[in-house]
């Protein structure tokens, strides 16, 4: 489970890098989004348990 935590903590940094390097409001809007899933995926086991 830690591994998983890891893992989209990771993917969700990754996503707030590329949001702050695009430059087009709608590709920002979806990196943003990305990130918020993966920080969902991290605060709420129930999801993670999902998607696990």
């Amino acid at each position: 489970m830690t591994d998983d935590i890891s893992y989209y903590q990771q993917r969700a940094d990754a996503e707030l890098e590329q949001a702050q390097r695009a430059t087009k409001p709608e590709v920002i809007r979806v990196h943003l989004n990305l990130a918020n899933a993966y920080r969902e995926r991290i605060t709420d086991p129930v999801r993670r348990a999902k998607h696990a």
